[in-house]
């Protein structure tokens, strides 16, 4: 009637792996499988590991310098102009995104830089408001870290 069975202890039993050779296969095909996903669950920590240090090195190599230019002013005192691809700190600037340095004296001033498409390099020095082209021939490039 209506589709309602109760159940005695022999249907239960039926339920039951026979051999128990059986049910000791069964978990070990488990444990494979266990371990298997904590074999991928390792090799993906490991990937993500090579893919933050890949990231990290990258960021380190960009940070050096790229270009470099060195010369005499009408004073006939050395000075250097460093270009480098990270960010600039000046944000005042927004078309001349990268970091520069000009050393003269041992006084070194930050900037930021941009190339153009004549040919030139746009420069512009914070400390005292000095804007600067210089030909991209006078430049050297620098030797990779």
């Amino acid at each position: 009637m209506g589709g309602y069975r109760d159940y005695d202890d022999e249907d239960r039993a039926g339920d039951l792996p026979e051999d128990p050779k059986r049910m000791w296969k069964s978990l070990n095909m488990i444990f494979k499988y266990l371990l298997c996903g904590f074999t991928a669950l390792i090799g993906l920590a490991a990937l993500l590991l090579v893919l933050a240090l890949l990231t990290w090195f990258t960021g380190r190599a960009l940070a050096g310098p790229l270009f470099e230019a060195e010369g005499e002013d009408e004073r006939g005192s050395g000075l250097k102009v460093v270009l480098y691809e990270e960010p600039s700190a000046i944000k005042t600037i927004s078309n001349l995104t990268r970091r520069a340095t000009w050393v003269e004296n041992g006084m070194v001033i930050e900037g930021c830089w941009s190339p153009t498409p004549v040919g030139v390099v746009m420069l512009y020095f914070h400390a005292d408001r000095t804007v600067v082209v210089i030909p991209n021939s006078v430049f050297q490039r620098m030797p990779a870290l």
